[in-house]
């Protein structure tokens, strides 16, 4: 069986747009410090903009990892 190796031009770049990612992300984050209203499904509450971001960012980058994960897992087979 082959192992396929990505190329470190690939990787450095990916690194690169996550570092870009994040700095938008924060300056974004930062720049709305105001508090919002969340409704939750049995719920509400006031939390700031910032962190509503924050958590919405980190919760896409957990679901582009986990397909990412699938992804590969069903190539290989």
């Amino acid at each position: 069986m082959e192992e396929r190796r990505t190329p470190p031009l690939r990787v450095s770049m990916r690194m690169v747009g996550t570092g870009v990612g994040v700095i938008l992300v924060l300056w974004v984050a930062l720049a709305n410090s105001q508090r919002v209203k969340v409704d939750y499904l049995f719920g509400s509450s006031e939390v700031r903009l910032v962190f509503v971001i924050i958590g919405s960012a980190l919760a896409g980058g957990l679901v582009t990892a986990l397909a990412g994960r699938r992804r590969q897992r069903r190539s290989r087979t």
